[in-house]
């Protein structure tokens, strides 16, 4: 249960973030395929013409690559649905994206991918608000880092690589 608290504070706080810069949410829709199977991805963003479905999950770092695929596996997973999202949003540029934290609080330099297909400044984005809730109370003080080497840093001088 705890891990499903963790994901939807997540996603909640990734659609409070982006919502403030004009795009429009759609959470956990429910979208039929054409072989008749039941999908809901965790939220599609739209704004104008652009569509941004983003399937969110916390992953455990056990080794250098885990992260990055499991970014992979969640941006392809919904990929077969294109027309029932264009047609649910009113959008025609879609794109899939993984949103993915590690459980103990490792930031995915691959999620700036979605802030830039939104247009949200990669220096501006995260953790205070998205990643807290996945780190423990003592390590939940994290900022990204503004020069975007793609580090963050705990107040005030301990750095963790990404």
């Amino acid at each position: 249960m705890a891990r499903i608290k963790r994901h939807n504070k997540i996603l909640d706080q990734l659609r409070i973030y982006v919502s403030k810069y004009g795009w429009t949410s759609y959470i956990e829709p429910r979208l039929v395929a054409k072989d008749g199977t039941l999908w809901k991805p965790d939220i599609i963003f739209r704004k104008e013409q652009r569509i941004a479905l983003v399937d969110v999950t916390v992953r455990y770092e056990d080794n250098n690559m885990s992260l990055e695929k499991a970014w992979d596996e969640k941006r392809l997973k919904y990929s077969h649905l294109g027309s029932e999202i264009m047609e649910l949003t009113g959008g025609s540029q879609l794109e899939h994206f993984g949103f993915v934290l590690g459980a103990r609080g490792k930031w995915l330099g691959l999620n700036n991918t979605l802030f830039t297909f939104l247009g949200i400044k990669r220096y501006v984005i995260c953790p205070a608000g998205i990643a807290t809730y996945n780190l423990t109370d003592a390590l939940s003080y994290y900022k990204y880092s503004a020069t975007g080497n793609g580090y963050l840093y705990k107040f005030p001088t301990t750095s963790w690589r990404r």
